[in-house]
């Protein structure tokens, strides 16, 4: 390569990196005595994260809140946390008993939003959202009420309140038959008439803790006479005495025939037995003793029995249990007759159904005649240990 032709390529080499040079010192000049650069705008807040709420259903006093809420098959959520503003302040995990869900009358009075983890609940507006009452504790009641934010998602109020509406009670209880159905009868006494004996003297015994009491029938008459003593889901007749009175707990009583000895407690299908075992401990402490030999024995006098119609759920027998609890338990009767009274199914009462003893058994009839003010004493006494009315406000179980 001549001499020439290699001066030439230096200086185009030495020209380039004069260029590169220069415009790099441009740039900073120009950033040098540019305007401030402007902060980045934080990007927009995504949507809260949700699960769609298909039913609340309340039994007794306690909440259930369902992803899926069919006939069939029902799914509650996992478990639920209660915020106020942005703290959780109250975890529960769901149990399969409905009358250990939300307990509502545990939860002190104030606004409280719902998520499900991370995850709050949305609430479409033709999902029906209860509002009740708990029962009277220390001279006092919380209204509850679930409701759908501006957001569409769910929210829960609690309020004190001084006392419950002129219409709705704590408690109903069922003196069983009456009107033209006496019931069982032996040894000189008639089922019917016992038991409202024992109704009138337990509704004593609970006025006398607080608590604001009812009786389905008050004399030998069935309310309405004979149709609503053929039809117990008309109304005005039992099952509907439940939902209009907005009865949180309803107590049948009952005495059994059959040639067996000592009482039996029923509770529903799908509840626990902790109502009926703290009443089981009472009448035993008082020296009466339970029967073995009942359907649907579970242990120590205490019973389920489910029904023997084949349906997609299983269903309680007595449909004093089963069509009182709301839809819950399976009010599949009522719901037909009363389907004006569908939205008031979402709430129901828990029930304990209750034999004393057996008429047709000498020694259970002369045991009752002696001491069945003891017996019944016992039962409130073993209801109060349930509903916890002695208990003061419990803080809330943290996260």
């Amino acid at each position: 390569m001549s001499e020439k032709i290699q001066g030439f390529l230096v200086l185009r080499r030495f020209l380039l990196s004069l260029l590169l040079l220069s415009l790099l010192f441009l740039g900073l000049l120009l950033s040098a005595c540019g305007p401030e650069p402007r902060e980045e705008e934080a990007p927009p807040a995504l949507p809260p994260s949700s699960r769609p709420l298909s039913a609340i259903y309340v039994h007794g006093e306690s909440a259930l809140l369902y992803a899926h809420a069919s006939y069939a098959e029902r799914e509650l959520f996992p478990h639920l946390e209660l915020w106020q503003g942005e703290a959780p302040v109250f975890l529960w995990e769901a149990e399969e008993p409905v009358n250990k869900g939300l307990l509502l009358w545990q939860i002190p009075p104030g606004d409280y939003s719902l998520r499900c983890g991370e995850d709050l609940l949305s609430v479409a507006e033709d999902v029906h959202l209860p509002a009740g009452y708990t029962i009277t504790r220390q001279e006092s009641n919380l209204h509850w009420q679930f409701y759908r934010d501006e957001g569409g998602f769910l929210g829960l109020r609690l309020e004190a309140v001084a006392e419950l509406p002129e219409d709705v009670y704590d408690i109903l209880i069922d003196p069983g038959h009456g009107g033209i159905d006496p019931g069982a009868s032996g040894n000189g006494l008639v089922e019917a008439e016992q038991n409202l004996q024992a109704a009138l003297y337990l509704e004593e015994l609970f006025s006398a803790m607080g608590l604001k009491v009812a009786l389905s029938r008050y004399d030998a008459e069935i309310p309405g006479a004979s149709w609503e003593e053929d039809n117990p889901y008309a109304s005005g007749a039992r099952v509907d005495q439940v939902y209009r009175k907005q009865a949180k707990y309803l107590l049948s009583s009952h005495l059994n025939a059959g040639g067996g000895s000592g009482f039996q407690l029923y509770s529903s299908v799908y509840t626990d037995t902790d109502w009926a075992g703290r009443v089981q401990a009472q009448l035993l402490a008082s020296g009466w003793h339970g029967d073995e030999n009942g359907l649907g024995w579970v242990e120590d006098a205490l019973y389920k029995r489910s029904s023997s119609q084949r349906t997609l759920i299983p269903r309680d027998y007595y449909f004093i249990i089963r069509e009182t609890g709301g839809y819950a338990l399976s009010p599949y009767t009522y719901r037909l007759f009363r389907i004006d009274r569908h939205a008031e199914l979402a709430q129901g009462a828990e029930a304990l159904l209750l034999e004393y003893m057996f008429l047709d058994n000498a020694g259970d009839a002369q045991y009752w005649k002696d001491n069945w003010k003891e017996l019944v004493a016992a039962v409130a006494a073993g209801s109060a240990e349930y509903w916890q009315l002695d208990a003061a406000e419990q803080p809330l179980p943290k996260e």
